[in-house]
């Protein structure tokens, strides 16, 4: 088991510091760079959903997804032009964010009263991270075949 979590936070790491080395290449756009930074959240959810099973951290990280996402639905006549389903993979995020946001919610109330019923959650929780990395590979995919 150690094995795994020191292996899984190596490859986390690694992660982490491309898509920090990314963000930081000169010419950069905001929204790349967004990304990027999203892309390093996205990371820390799946350790702390497997690994530290931090809820306070996921709770703030999904919600920086969530906001990301509104902010994106704001530009969609501009994004869209280059992607046809552009709104239904940010809206698709946006839930899914919503909805981790609020399981991870349930779950760290519910432990801070030391009750563990909520531990049920833990795989819907898995589900919509999973979900939001759908989307996030979805509509990238589509963007760069054209």
């Amino acid at each position: 088991m150690k094995m795994k979590a020191l292996l899984l936070m190596s490859c986390l790491a690694t992660v982490f510091f491309a898509g920090s080395l990314y963000a930081q290449q000169e010419g950069t756009d905001y929204v790349q760079q967004k990304m990027a930074i999203n892309f390093a959240k996205m990371t820390s959810i799946l350790n702390h959903l497997l690994i530290d099973e931090n809820y306070e951290v996921i709770i703030q990280e999904a919600n920086a997804i969530e906001e990301h996402a509104k902010w994106m639905k704001k530009r969609i006549p501009e994004l869209r032009k280059d992607n046809e389903f552009f709104e239904g993979y940010v809206l698709q995020l946006e839930s899914n964010a919503t909805n981790l946001k609020a399981i991870a919610k349930r779950i760290y109330k519910e432990r801070g009263l030391g009750n563990k019923s909520s531990e049920f959650l833990r795989a819907q929780a898995s589900a919509h991270f999973g979900q939001m990395v759908t989307m996030c590979v979805s509509c990238h995919n589509t963007s760069r075949a054209k």
